[in-house]
């Protein structure tokens, strides 16, 4: 079975700190409505094996690379690299994990092409561990900066449709 990797763009909405770690709760996606990449995750006629999928980020590990840039605790991307026998190499390291997932009622959405629409969206609340207080530097930062924190992440996919060029 072939397998893709679809990536996608997530945005914190709400920090929580406690005396270990300090919790995430990220908007991760929209569904029914395409992203940048021109991807849609269908919601509408699938909702039961959608609430099935996202559970399965429960337990899955929040992926980061620290670095400074301009001198400031930052992030870098996905590290990506291959070895000398053809490996993908990632240079990022586990800072914590995802807790809960859920998938909202429809709510008021802006999406990428401008529009206003009623959206189900797809949630997580991640731990990350004050073991790193390098991570945690950058997160705070990223945080209450105007652009805010974002993340990406990745679904595996065996099976899509191209639809209008969206897929």
């Amino acid at each position: 079975m072939i397998s893709e990797k679809i990536y996608l763009a997530s945005k914190t909405i709400e920090i929580s700190e406690h005396t270990n770690y300090i919790e995430l709760t990220n908007r991760l996606c929209y569904y029914d409505d395409k992203n940048l990449n021109n991807v849609m995750l269908p919601y509408e006629g699938t909702e039961e094996s959608a609430k099935e999928i996202a559970q399965t980020l429960v337990n899955m590990p929040l992926q980061a690379k620290y670095k400074k840039i301009k001198n400031k605790p930052d992030f870098g991307g996905h590290e990506l690299s291959i070895d000398k026998d053809g490996n993908a190499v990632w240079g990022t390291q586990s800072i914590g994990t995802h807790t809960k997932v859920w998938i909202s009622e429809p709510e008021e959405i802006t999406t990428i092409s401008g529009e206003n629409k009623k959206l189900p969206c797809l949630y997580a609340v991640a731990r990350v561990w004050k073991r790193n207080p390098n991570i945690i530097a950058a997160i705070k930062r990223l945080y209450t900066s105007e652009n805010g924190l974002n993340s990406s992440w990745e679904v595996s996919v065996n099976a899509y449709e191209y639809s209008n060029g969206v897929k």
